[in-house]
């Protein structure tokens, strides 16, 4: 299976990025799930996508957040859904960024004000 990233570009799924997530969305919170509780959620999320060739990156963010509320963990899907918001934001701010400078350093000449 092949993971379509927000730039386009395609890669390799990888359980550990699943996994990793929804451990850290765990580590946020006050949480006494273990390792095992979180690989078994990641492994449903796995199951749920596997059927796909090819798939966003967004569409197995969606499903996190569903198998994590189906399994009770509404506190971590909370966390997993702000992480997802704030690293939203920082790719707009990026974007933003990157349009400015592109902007500022390689405006036509013609267009620069004097």
């Amino acid at each position: 299976m092949q993971v379509i990233k927000r730039n386009g570009d395609v890669v390799p799924y990888d359980f550990n990025r699943i996994f990793n997530a929804i451990k850290a969305a765990k580590n946020d919170v006050d949480s006494n799930i273990d390792d095992e509780q979180v690989k078994f959620v990641a492994i449903a999320v796995e199951n749920d996508i596997l059927h796909n060739e090819k798939i966003h990156v967004e569409e197995i963010q969606d499903v996190v957040e569903r198998k994590l509320m189906e399994f009770g963990l509404g506190e971590i899907a909370r966390h997993y859904v702000q992480y997802r918001h704030k690293h939203s934001i920082r790719r707009q701010a990026s974007t933003h960024l990157m349009d400015t400078y592109k902007e500022i350093f390689f405006a036509d000449s013609k267009n620069v004000d004097h």
